[in-house]
């Protein structure tokens, strides 16, 4: 049986037993309804939650969510592994403007904060958060592929992968493979 669970202007097909953890997922974290932009939008933010909490649980299995304790922000937190085996601590920020701004993905590696603080690294924000924060996708942009409301963090952790990936090229290469997404 599949429910279909409404966002945004798009139609999201949750399983029945995804709905079913989403749910017990959200009751054994109740703190996750605290986040900001959940707060501010009422029971359309509670569904947003569970939508994206059904989407990067299906997809992306090893990100966990949380509330930062100091802004009430809701964030994943989680490791992506390249296509040569490194692996890679990143956090995805969701702002009290969500789903209207992207939320901001951050690397936590410590080579790679190192860098930052070191040499210019393409595509980045510089130090947030403890860690790199990745320039991946802008509101705005009209060249690669802007950010609209009816996309969802896993498109956020997708970009991150394909960042990681060029990092590692630019490392033997010296050329940064990849324009911003």
């Amino acid at each position: 049986m599949t429910i279909f669970f409404g966002r945004r202007n798009i139609m999201a097909q949750l399983s029945k037993e995804i709905l079913e953890f989403v749910f017990r997922y959200i009751d054994t974290r109740p703190e996750l309804l605290n986040a900001n932009w959940v707060v501010s939008r009422g029971e359309k933010g509670i569904k947003d939650l569970a939508y994206e909490i059904g989407l990067m649980k299906s997809k992306y299995p090893q990100f966990d969510f949380y509330i930062d304790k100091q802004d009430n922000a809701l964030y994943v937190d989680g490791f992506l592994i390249t296509h040569i085996g490194n692996v890679y601590h990143v956090q995805i920020y969701f702002p009290s403007s969500y789903p209207y701004y992207p939320p901001l993905p951050i690397v936590l590696d410590k080579e790679i904060v190192q860098k930052c603080k070191s040499e210019s690294i393409p595509h980045n924000r510089g130090i947030q958060r403890n860690g790199v924060a990745l320039c991946v996708i802008k509101p705005d942009d009209t060249v690669g592929q802007p950010w609209t409301p009816d996309l969802s963090s896993t498109t956020i952790v997708n970009t991150v992968a394909k960042w990681l990936q060029a990092y590692e090229l630019w490392q033997k290469t010296g050329k940064w493979c990849l324009r911003e997404v």
